[in-house]
């Protein structure tokens, strides 16, 4: 007899649910950091045990949608909705079909603008820079980032914004917030940015070795210092690292058929008719 999916769900439920030795930073999946994911082999196990193509898959908290681009690349109808703007701008961009050689030649370009803005109008960024923010914004910048990063933002940003084309333009909008909340490395002051509410590092260098925090720490060598001490990178430098990360990692998808559902909302209201849903992972 045909085993019910009650059973088929216990028997997922007992099984071994541990994916710490597989891969999990493959397509697409790897492109923004966020708090508390699960690897995408988790729903994926769910999707391919319960339900058959063309079913429905839903999360109605999507997070950075995991459950949703699994869903979709294994050929099932996804719905995701979150509350969070960051999280559908990343699911929205994580499912976008993309012409990668297109996209290559926009991100040269992106960066170029970016390189001649920081080499020949350092005024100007500095007016857009004072024009930005109200007060306690800007103090919160200056907490985190060094003038020179701001200004190299501010030119990546604006070189970003410059762009028509909105689809194209949310992925670059993406690569540019990994910048900043990327886990390791990284061009903020933060430390383990991507798990935990932001440290602030206790000793910053430049990228020339110049120390920008802990003047105080001169001499000072307790054994943990070290692991509170970061180096800056370039943000050219690593925008252009992560573009090519991200569109190297995405020549590799297969794209399902059925483009995902991805909106704003809350799970205890969800725009959903009653039993349109085959399954719910989140």
């Amino acid at each position: 007899t045909e085993i019910s999916n009650r059973e088929k769900l216990i028997n997922l439920l007992s099984s071994d649910l541990n994916f710490h030795n597989q891969k999990s930073e493959f397509l697409s999946h790897n492109y923004h950091s966020f708090p508390a994911k699960f690897p995408p082999q988790l729903p994926r196990k769910f999707i391919l045990e319960l339900i058959q193509k063309n079913d429905v898959i839903l999360d109605p908290m999507m997070g950075s949608g995991t459950t949703i681009l699994e869903g979709f690349l294994l050929g099932r109808k996804a719905i995701g909705f979150d509350i969070d703007p960051l999280a559908v701008l990343i699911l929205r961009v994580k499912t976008l079909p993309m012409n990668l050689k297109t996209v290559a030649r926009q991100a040269r370009s992106i960066l170029k603008e970016a390189k001649e803005k920081i080499e020949s109008d350092v005024q100007k960024l500095e007016d857009l820079l004072h024009k930005r923010w109200d007060i306690k914004t800007k103090e919160f910048v200056d907490n985190w980032f060094s003038h020179k990063t701001q200004l190299e933002l501010i030119a990546l940003q604006s070189a970003i914004e410059s762009f028509d084309d909105k689809a194209i333009k949310s992925f670059f909008k993406l690569m540019f917030s990994s910048l900043i909340i990327t886990k390791s490395g990284g061009v903020s002051f933060a430390l383990d940015l991507a798990h935990t509410r932001p440290h602030k590092a206790k000793i910053v260098y430049t990228s020339k070795g110049e120390k920008l925090l802990g003047q105080d720490l001169i001499g000072v060598h307790p054994p943990r210092l070290k692991l509170h001490t970061k180096t800056l990178r370039s943000v050219i430098d690593e925008f252009e690292k992560k573009c090519d990360q991200s569109l190297n990692s995405w020549r590799e998808a297969r794209l399902g058929k059925f483009k995902p559902v991805i909106d704003y909302g809350d799970a205890q209201n969800l725009p959903l008719n009653h039993q349109s849903v085959d399954l719910i992972v989140t």
